[in-house]
């Protein structure tokens, strides 16, 4: 999808875009700010008169070292996404969407109060909550269950291209190419994970997209431009897998993070409804071997992994693919396993 306007990370023209449309009025008095929009996105705060909003437009060429081009109209399923979750969840789970512009893939949503954290930042740090972890779960849960084979969800985000472009090939394809001793294992499971299971699928369902709030009473779910209609065990893949690699990363946490991982993967089993509870485990286990070689070795490495964590990773994430465990603690063990060999 081609766009008319393009921020271009440049405050003077989205100061120009937001006059054009109406929201400010000429020589109004804002202040514009660019945000870590991450890989994919321009992202700006804008403070007004009128309050503060985050300004939001998807970019069809991603900040990664590698060639990656994503069609930019995922901007508006993410708006979308924000607006389905704030009707099924609440608003103590998403923002309010202040405007929004499909023809050039740009949109606002309020902003968070100061104070407000990144829950990535706070693993990060070592501080690990286990009744957000498993909150967070209940919450991946309860998305699929509330979407499950529901007509409308299914219309509006039944584009599997997106998650085609936005995952499967950067990550998946990817390490199968650099890794051709797995490729027979690694596209045994991009078929099984391509197999539609009728459920609204985040697709970056990760703690740098869990929004704290300063008294914890809201905690938004965010950035949802790659929601589909696909295969739950992504999205509990994708989240448990973030956990792994923090207890890798962060030693001096590392058994409160895998306590996290298995209390967080029991707390999705216990509140889903529409798969069977072994069924998911066994599914998820295999994803996560793809997933975790993937953050070393995929298109979107994770940048805290330092080179002997990264081959630590390679290590597990190798015998997890060929080994196969089929439930949560298993797959653990190999983890903690590697920590070990690693001393």
């Amino acid at each position: 999808m081609a766009t008319v306007f393009t921020i271009d990370n440049d405050a003077n023209k989205l100061r120009e875009y937001l006059e054009q449309i109406g929201y400010l009025e000429t020589n109004e008095d804002a202040t514009i700010v660019a945000l870590g929009g991450g890989v994919s996105n321009d992202v700006f705060r804008v403070v007004s008169q009128r309050g503060a909003i985050v300004v939001k437009q998807a970019l069809h060429k991603l900040r990664v070292k590698d060639d990656w081009f994503i069609d930019p109209e995922r901007a508006n399923v993410e708006k979308d996404y924000l607006k389905l979750i704030l009707t099924l969840l609440g608003d103590d789970y998403a923002p309010a969407v202040v405007f929004e512009d499909e023809e050039n893939c740009l949109f606002a949503m309020e902003h968070a109060p100061d104070g407000s954290k990144m829950w990535k930042e706070l693993l990060l740090s070592g501080q690990v909550d286990r009744d957000l972890a498993r909150l967070v779960a209940q919450l991946l849960a309860r998305l699929h269950n509330e979407t499950y084979g529901n007509q409308a969800i299914l219309e509006r985000f039944d584009y599997q291209q997106r998650f085609i472009d936005c995952r499967v090939d950067p990550y998946f394809e990817t390490i199968a190419r650099r890794h051709p001793e797995l490729e027979q294992e690694i596209r045994t499971e991009i078929n099984r994970v391509l197999v539609k299971k009728g459920v609204l699928v985040h697709g970056d369902y990760s703690p740098k997209n869990i929004l704290l709030f300063p008294d914890r009473k809201k905690i938004w779910l965010l950035d949802g431009e790659v929601a589909h209609i696909g295969n739950p065990s992504f999205d509990t893949a994708f989240l448990l897998n973030h956990l792994l690699l923090k207890a890798v990363h962060v030693k001096s946490a590392q058994e409160d993070m895998l306590e996290a991982f298995r209390q967080m993967g029991t707390a999705y089993l216990e509140a889903v409804t529409v798969f069977p509870a072994d069924w998911m485990e066994e599914n998820t286990c295999r994803e996560l071997g793809l997933m975790m070689l993937a953050r070393v070795d995929g298109k979107s490495p994770a940048e805290y992994l330092n080179e002997d964590e990264r081959v630590m990773v390679r290590r597990a994430s190798t015998r997890i693919i060929r080994e196969r465990p089929k439930c949560f603690h298993d797959l653990a063990e190999i983890v903690v396993q590697e920590i070990e060999a690693n001393g």
